[in-house]
């Protein structure tokens, strides 16, 4: 029995992890979606001050998020994995805090979109469904954090034994 959970919450961390990945590269996506699109963005820097001196700022900032993202992201996510497999060992607790902060910004995204879809006159759907991709990712986020301390839990109590 317990070999059979052990092997259900590695199943769950890696799918956790594949939807981690899968999130960030989302999130990236909508980043320059918002940035090419909104009012009052890094769009209206570039074309409202001198294009040749805000161009570069521009895209050096937008670079500077992307690696950020996939950093933080593909740690989580290979971490995660490695952890699953049991061949974790360096980074065992960095993951952890990163997959945390992750979750707090990601909590703060779903309040802001509530808040969002709640005053909103038009764009509803827009904004539905940015809550929903959200919601999606902390649910990710959660079930990596919930099987990492069940498969922990788990290593202990072996090693007491």
């Amino acid at each position: 029995m317990e070999d059979r959970e052990k092997r259900r919450y590695q199943s769950r961390l890696r799918m956790g992890a594949l939807g981690v990945v899968a999130f960030g590269v989302w999130g990236i996506i909508k980043s320059f979606i918002t940035i090419l699109t909104s009012e009052g963005g890094m769009a209206s820097l570039v074309t409202e001050g001198d294009p040749e001196v805000m161009m570069p700022i521009v895209i050096v900032m937008v670079i500077i998020m992307v690696a950020f993202t996939l950093f933080v992201r593909l740690t989580i996510g290979f971490c995660a994995r490695a952890e699953s497999k049991g061949k974790l060992q360096k980074h065992r607790n960095f993951y952890i805090v990163l997959v945390i902060l992750e979750l707090l910004i990601s909590v703060v995204s779903i309040f802001v979109d509530v808040v969002e879809l709640i005053s909103a006159t038009d764009g509803l759907l827009d904004t539905f469904f940015l809550l929903v991709m959200e919601a999606t990712n902390a649910f990710a986020l959660c079930e990596v954090m919930n099987s990492v301390i069940n498969l922990r839990k788990m290593e202990k109590m072996e090693a007491e034994k």
